[in-house]
């Protein structure tokens, strides 16, 4: 497809969906594809250390050397979205690749975090969904109608 894979990261996220115990392990874990379509990207990685905590920075639990696990709080989903990531995610992403100014293309908007955090990192986004009803949700958080639990 023309991409390549600089890193597969596993989100170890604080707690999980509820699901059944008997006969498996609880998952914890969701993974991030960090695709490319040039070999050596733009990659701030001391951006770790510099972002605040509630954007993403280095978190209580990670140690100093940013590696491909990342121990990020998990959302409460509250904004109307079950799916919903805490903004420490995509703040992480955004603010390791990309420039300020740069354009952050969400292409599932939903409840619209990546949308919110490219704002908070002085980027611009372009953010779409199938759901007009996501797509609302996303509007009226990004105009301050959802008062955010742990804002910024």
């Amino acid at each position: 497809m023309g991409y390549y894979i600089k890193s597969t990261i596993s989100w170890c996220k604080s707690a999980s969906l509820p699901e059944p115990q008997k006969s498996r392990v609880s998952r914890n874990i969701e993974y991030i594809i960090h695709l490319t379509k040039t070999r050596a990207p733009f990659f701030d990685k001391e951006q770790f250390r510099l972002l605040d905590p509630k954007l993403g920075g280095k978190q209580p639990l990670e140690p100093d050397k940013l590696s491909d696990f990342w121990y990020l709080p998990t959302s409460s989903g509250r904004d109307g979205h079950g799916a919903q990531f805490p903004i420490e995610l995509p703040s992480r992403c955004i603010a390791l690749t990309t420039k300020e100014g740069d354009v952050i293309l969400d292409p599932f908007i939903g409840s619209g975090t990546a949308a919110q955090a490219a704002l908070l990192l002085n980027r611009k986004y372009i953010g779409f969904d199938i759901s007009q009803e996501y797509i609302d949700i996303a509007r009226n958080r990004l105009e301050g109608k959802i008062e955010e639990s742990n804002s910024i």
